[in-house]
């Protein structure tokens, strides 16, 4: 090797030396993820509390600022143990927002991707609800009732899913029919 290929191989080491590693041997622009996980935590316990005041009513800006925080946290804490919990939360939250399609993601993040949480059947009945109540996509509901109900068939949501199924096309005045033979019918019995 040459003397000049030498020294810029050797200013090329020390410029990526001193690009990947900080002094205490850490690399450069790694977040310190205990801090930021409290700093996160701390801001949730803040603004839960906070979004629903008893003069001014539900604070969508507050709401807005948490949905942020439960996300962020979610994506940098994938295995922590509040980690479905907060999907949950921030599921619920984008739907009271009127962000449905934000909504229906979280709610599949639950549903597929925290199987095992005792919310997560409910979360993927949401996903139907959704489509059907906010965005009116009958087919799509449809669809994610019928799966809801082949995934979790011992589901004590699975009468109510069949019902939504059973009336996705009906007209109102249907549906009030329905409901009052269904009234008039266990009065008699």
């Amino acid at each position: 090797m040459n003397k000049s290929k030498f020294w810029l191989f050797l200013l090329a080491s020390v410029v990526a030396m001193g690009c990947s590693n900080s002094d205490d041997g850490n690399p450069i622009d790694t977040p310190d993820l205990s801090k930021l996980k409290s700093e996160l935590e701390g801001k949730v316990q803040n603004l839960s509390g906070a979004i629903f005041d008893q003069e001014m009513g539900f604070d969508k800006a507050k709401a807005e600022e948490l949905l942020q925080v439960y996300i962020t946290y979610t994506n940098q804490f994938h295995d922590d143990s509040k980690t479905c919990d907060y999907r949950v939360k921030a599921a619920e939250l984008a739907q009271n927002l009127g962000k449905y399609q934000q909504a229906i993601e979280l709610y599949k993040n639950v549903s597929e991707g925290c199987p095992t949480h005792d919310l997560a059947p409910q979360c993927a009945f949401m996903i139907a609800v959704v489509y059907h109540d906010y965005i009116n996509d009958r087919e799509t509901a449809k669809k994610y009732y019928e799966e809801f109900i082949n995934r979790h068939p011992d589901h004590y949501m699975v009468p109510d899913a069949q019902s939504r199924i059973d009336m996705l096309y009906m007209t109102d005045e249907e549906i009030v029919r329905m409901f009052e033979e269904k009234i008039k019918n266990e009065a008699g019995s």
